[in-house]
């Protein structure tokens, strides 16, 4: 599942978040079918870094309030994810 993000929305977080938790945040949304679970080897692949990257990678989508995770054994289970002012998915 993915989802439809208008451009301006993408602009917007740019304003508050570094470029690469933008683009975290994007692949986040376009492979996960939301809510559901990815697996750290997936996001692994997908931004190309190791499982502790991936897991600290995840940490600052949270804090950020760009996601809301929880941690699983093998990946993350997606309960949500947001952006200042507005349900994206």
């Amino acid at each position: 599942m993915s989802i439809r993000l208008p451009i301006r929305c993408v602009l917007a977080l740019r304003s508050t978040h570094r470029d690469q938790a933008v683009l975290d945040y994007l692949t986040l949304a376009h492979a996960t079918p939301e809510p559901g679970i990815i697996t750290t080897q997936a996001l692994s692949e997908q931004w190309r870094c190791h499982q502790s990257n991936v897991s600290r990678r995840m940490q600052r989508l949270t804090a950020a309030g760009l996601a809301d995770v929880t941690a699983t054994n093998h990946g993350y289970q997606v309960h949500g994810l947001w952006m200042p002012g507005e349900v994206t998915a």
